[in-house]
């Protein structure tokens, strides 16, 4: 019996083309393997260091009385654009009020800035401790969640939302 027959198949039953695509998509298929599975799990940098607790500090600026009135300590927090459902960023230890009433920067006629109040707002301090881990001199919540100051973000609690900018993380 001859290994290609007149037709061009491999013992008279497959084609050496159809044999070369299955070839090339089973290639194909072990390469996305290994840059899903194998190459991500070797990209997670492993901090060796064990989650630790930090604060986070949120400056909320100009935000209506109404949201300072519905926050409170020991609520949970979360980003609103990162939330997954179950994993919160933290729990609010303290909210302080900055200033009464709250300032926003505007930009004048005379082409200048300056902050100015805006009646029936307030400015915001919030305190939120969270468990993270350090990468490098980055600390991840979740393991998803980066924290940097700087950062404007908008978060949320059961009962509000608000923007607001992380202006320390220790």
């Amino acid at each position: 019996m001859k290994i290609i027959d007149e037709n061009g198949r491999l013992w008279g039953k497959i084609s050496v083309i159809d044999l070369l695509v299955i070839a090339v998509v089973l290639v194909m298929a072990l390469a996305l393997y290994v840059k899903n599975v194998r190459l991500n799990a070797d990209q997670k940098p492993v901090s060796g260091e064990p989650a630790q607790t930090i604060t986070i500090q949120v400056r909320a600026e100009a935000q209506k009385n109404y949201i300072f009135n519905s926050l409170h300590v020991g609520d949970e927090i979360w980003d609103a654009d990162h939330f997954d459902g179950k994993n919160v960023l933290g729990v609010i230890t303290a909210i302080e009020v900055e200033n009464n009433p709250g300032t926003a920067l505007t930009g004048l006629t005379d082409g200048t800035v300056e902050r100015i109040p805006i009646e029936g707002t307030v400015d915001m301090l919030i305190t939120i401790e969270s468990s993270a881990t350090l990468e490098g001199r980055t600390y991840t919540v979740n393991d998803e969640y980066r924290v940097g100051v700087n950062s404007k973000r908008n978060y949320s609690t059961l009962l509000t939302k608000f923007i607001g900018t992380v202006m320390d993380v220790y």
